[in-house]
């Protein structure tokens, strides 16, 4: 760094302040140490973030997966409706509906396994009660 003032004639030059230059510089170089240091670990964060946020997506289920996801749930909830002995078993709500647009959504909030778990929920059931 070359400051205006070190070549002024108005400093003497004196133990003192050759001293307080020394001391002046090196706070300065801390300054700048400390800076770069808090940088790289804002950098880091952020790339940390990142990276956290697309393993996140990439979990999750995705559009296609979650249309057929949506039909075969329609499909089993009309199969069980079907069958007499399968109705009093598909009385849960949102596990029978036949609402599309419901188990769809549903599916894009999940992760894919949540929503083969479901799926295979709704197959035992139709197991047990349909043959």
């Amino acid at each position: 760094m070359n400051h205006s003032w070190q070549g002024c004639s108005c400093f003497r030059q004196t133990p003192g302040a050759n001293r307080l230059r020394r001391l002046t510089h090196d706070r300065l170089d801390t300054m700048e140490t400390t800076m770069t240091r808090q940088l790289a670990f804002a950098l880091a964060g952020s790339a940390i973030l990142i990276l956290a946020g697309s393993a996140t997506a990439a979990s999750a289920a995705d559009q296609r997966f979650c249309r057929d996801y949506a039909r075969a749930a329609v499909r089993q909830t009309r199969a069980a409706q079907s069958h007499d002995r399968c109705t009093r078993r598909t009385d849960d709500g949102s596990r029978w509906s036949t609402d599309f647009g419901a188990h769809y959504n549903w599916c894009l909030s999940v992760h894919r396994e949540d929503a083969d778990a479901e799926r295979d929920a709704r197959t035992r059931t139709l197991e047990r009660c349909a043959h």
